[in-house]
């Protein structure tokens, strides 16, 4: 069995160290991947993927280093190794070298959906296609599956144990090289709809008989749940980390208890949210408790560990992450609004509906600036209506401004890649380059 398998690793690494603390995570994903492009699959591969994180203290100086690789003369050579460039490191007076607590969670680990194989997984994919040959496009696309397990364990003997299965699909329907798209993540197949992801994208492609030039500038904006996953993924890691906090790197330094968005944004951060794919401890092997980054527009909390819950003279919440100490969020949801999406698109006389982005980059991490490219659907909203397509932008936006200029939120939850979220409407949203295509 896996666990054992795993257990077995971890016991050689504890024992081949004689640091005062040692912390060891090893995580095994095996992977199911079937492809498809041009209307035909063209691949259907398996692999299976070992990652190992080895933490070492002696006294306040500690070290991190990875192996993907548990071949027992390696472990023993990068533990030495290891063991030198910490000894010659210098002292964290705050190191904390935490015990914890012994954990097992699998509740989102689903046996239909691990048992998948590569039949059904072609049958899927095969559904997609035949679909959208029938509506005259050709097809692209991955289906992926993972089983995650993950073993964590320190030189106290606590230790827990965690497994988990994910499904990611992309569909990337085609024609006259115009694209449009959707994608669905779930750790449940049985939550997988060909209709929820196939409807939209395959009768907006008729909107590109009518294509416009779009000019850079500010519009008002129907972000589409995948396009705000992207935002809110890239805001968690400018704002959430408790060490970011401390450094003053965050922009929520000199900001808690002030509002920094509008009043109707409330971002939490929530393992139990059964969207996606959480665990109930951090690194530490701590409890992980639900955190609100953002209530009501005021900014709240931050994810930490024991090392910076002191620093700041907060309570500790367990959102440790292995290696440098750190803290991060990883399971955000963003609450949702009342209006379903068509509701918020007929209220809009003059806008643009946004698929998704990409080429997303930070500009300015404490400003929390911005910038990216539109992609695979740039609709354009005329008098509350779906009318037509134009060229792809590229936008440049400070994500605290725009979230004060949210005038809408969707009334639906969606799960991309483990963030929840709905669709938002955001005005004067800054469009700073254009492109032809």
């Amino acid at each position: 069995m896996v666990k054992e398998r795993l257990n077995g690793i971890a016991r050689e690494i504890l024992s081949a160290s004689d640091a005062d603390f040692t912390r060891v995570s090893i995580s095994l994903s095996e992977t199911d991947l079937t492809r498809f492009a041009n209307s035909e699959i063209h691949q259907n591969v398996s692999q299976e993927n070992i990652g190992i994180g080895i933490e070492l203290a002696y006294g306040s100086k500690h070290g991190f280093t990875t192996l993907d690789y548990p071949d027992p003369e390696l472990i023993k050579s990068e533990i030495k190794a290891l063991k030198a460039l910490v000894i010659a490191g210098k002292d964290d007076p705050e190191f904390c070298a935490a015990r914890g607590e012994n954990h097992e969670y699998s509740e989102k680990y689903d046996e239909e959906t691990a048992s998948l194989g590569p039949k059904s997984m072609a049958d899927i994919a095969g559904g997609i296609i035949a679909r959208t040959n029938k509506a005259g496009q050709e097809s692209f696309g991955s289906l992926s599956l993972r089983r995650e397990h993950e073993l964590l364990a320190n030189s106290f003997g606590s230790k827990a144990f965690s497994e988990a299965t994910v499904v990611e699909l992309v569909t990337i329907p085609v024609k006259n090289e115009r694209t449009t798209y959707n994608e669905f993540f779930s750790h449940r197949i049985s939550d997988y709809s060909e209709e929820a992801l196939l409807a939209a994208p395959l009768s907006r492609m008729d909107l590109y008989k009518n294509f416009s030039d779009l000019k850079r500038g500010k519009y008002t904006v129907l972000l589409e749940e995948i396009a705000v996953s992207d935002i809110i993924r890239f805001f968690n890691y400018m704002v959430s980390s408790g060490r970011m906090l401390h450094e003053k790197q965050s922009a929520f330094y000199g900001n808690m208890g002030k509002e920094i968005t509008g009043k109707n944004l409330t971002l939490h951060d929530d393992h139990t949210d059964p969207r996606t794919v959480g665990k109930p401890y951090d690194s530490e092997l701590n409890t992980k408790e639900r955190i609100v980054l953002i209530e009501n527009g005021v900014a709240k909390n931050v994810a930490l560990n024991e090392k910076y819950s002191k620093l700041l003279g907060m309570k500790n919440n367990g959102h440790s992450v292995m290696g440098g100490q750190n803290t991060m969020c990883g399971n955000l949801r963003l609450e949702t609004g009342d209006a379903p999406k068509d509701e918020i698109i007929s209220g809009i006389e003059n806008g643009l509906l946004i698929t998704r982005f990409h080429y997303t980059n930070v500009l300015d991490m404490r400003k929390t600036i911005f910038t990216g490219m539109t992609r695979d659907g740039m609709y354009i909203i005329k008098d509350g209506k779906l009318t037509g397509t134009g060229n792809n932008l590229r936008f440049t936006i400070n994500i605290l401004d725009a979230f004060k200029n949210i005038k809408a939120l969707g009334k639906e939850l969606v799960c991309i890649g483990g963030v929840s979220v709905p669709c938002l409407k955001i005005e004067d949203f800054n469009f700073t380059g254009e492109t032809r295509f």
